[in-house]
């Protein structure tokens, strides 16, 4: 259903009167992304670099602390050796069931919780890419 100025509740583009195909009436938001001429008009949140390289190859390090207003924390295996992250507050090892691998060169990884996150790598100087926000 396109939006029309008309439909308007009040005369603010915020919401807009909807009908259903089964004749059930009521309000819809409206949410701009882009202004008239095409221009974005909603912001990104600032993004905190997590990158870094393990100081210690064979040993657990941090990769974020915890965080509880994280919304997302993403990143990629930039070394020729698996990394294995732990996102559950754990010590990141091959060993641990809470840890998993992420493969080399260009392997990705999407943390999906607040906690603090570990990294390990087998050897000293495997680097990863990580942005936070």
């Amino acid at each position: 259903m396109a939006f029309a100025p008309s439909d308007a509740l009040d005369g603010s583009p915020v919401a807009h009167k909807v009908t259903t195909a089964d004749g059930q009436r009521g309000k819809i938001p409206v949410v701009a992304l882009a202004d008239a001429d095409g221009k974005p008009t909603a912001t990104k949140a600032d993004g905190f670099s997590r990158s870094g390289s393990i100081a210690t190859g064979g040993q657990a390090q941090p990769l974020a602390p915890a965080n509880p207003a994280r919304r997302s924390l993403r990143g990629v295996n930039r070394s020729t050796g698996i990394l294995y992250i732990n996102e559950v507050g754990g010590t990141a090892s091959p060993a641990d069931a809470d840890s998993y691998p992420i493969g080399p060169s260009g392997g990705g990884f999407d943390v999906d919780t607040n906690r603090a996150v570990s990294v390990w790598g087998a050897t000293t100087g495997q680097a990863w890419t990580a942005t936070e926000t």
